[in-house]
């Protein structure tokens, strides 16, 4: 029983503490565009952006308040990257060019995918703490209802525990928000679990 015990405890610090290898996904500038233009990633993945047209461009962040920091210019050939540690749609644009747009979408991840309403559900929302006066804020909803505002936390985790009538499909997504001016990014990808009765 108590191997058990610390076995489960064990896990738990694995699931809180440990991410995904980052990987890094390349955002090309081609023809007025940035190519693709809404790539999805996993959290603590970065996005290089390779600029291999002729002229000048810039990554500018709609919010740069909760952007992960930032580009700027790139010349022809230039390059720049960032990594991306909290759930979101970033969106951006340049400068010089209004039409050419595009939104970094920032994945968060749940385990497991599926169980009942015993299970215990963890949601990554981050894989950094919130710095104050940051939240991640969190929806949910059920099968194809509303959504509403579950939690707002800076925690890099929640447990999403359904009470036993909670069975069925749920849906989650998260934001990143600077609270003293309601600054934002958009909504991140959702993520599903089912629920099943014991």
């Amino acid at each position: 029983m108590l191997r058990r015990a610390i076995a489960a405890a064990l896990c738990l610090v694995v699931l809180s503490t440990s991410t995904t290898f980052a990987s890094t996904t390349t955002v090309y500038v081609v023809n007025y565009a940035y190519q693709p233009a809404k790539p999805k990633i996993a959290l603590s993945n970065g996005i290089l952006w390779r600029n291999t047209s002729d002229t000048s461009h810039t990554v500018t962040f709609n919010v740069p308040a909760v952007a992960p920091g930032s580009i700027g210019s790139l010349g022809p050939g230039g390059a720049g990257s960032l990594t991306f540690f909290h759930g979101g749609a970033y969106a951006y644009h340049c400068i010089f060019h209004p039409q050419q747009v595009g939104t970094i979408k920032v994945k968060p991840s749940i385990s497991p995918t599926s169980g009942t309403t015993s299970t215990n559900f963890s949601l990554r929302v981050a894989t950094q703490n919130a710095p104050s006066g940051f939240v991640q804020d969190v929806q949910r909803r059920k099968g194809s209802g509303s959504w509403s505002l579950w939690q707002s936390t800076n925690l890099q985790l929640v447990v999403f525990n359904p009470a036993p009538s909670e069975n069925g499909t749920w849906h989650f997504r998260t934001r990143y928000r600077k609270t003293s001016t309601g600054e934002m990014t958009g909504w991140s990808p959702e993520l599903a679990v089912v629920v099943s009765k014991p």
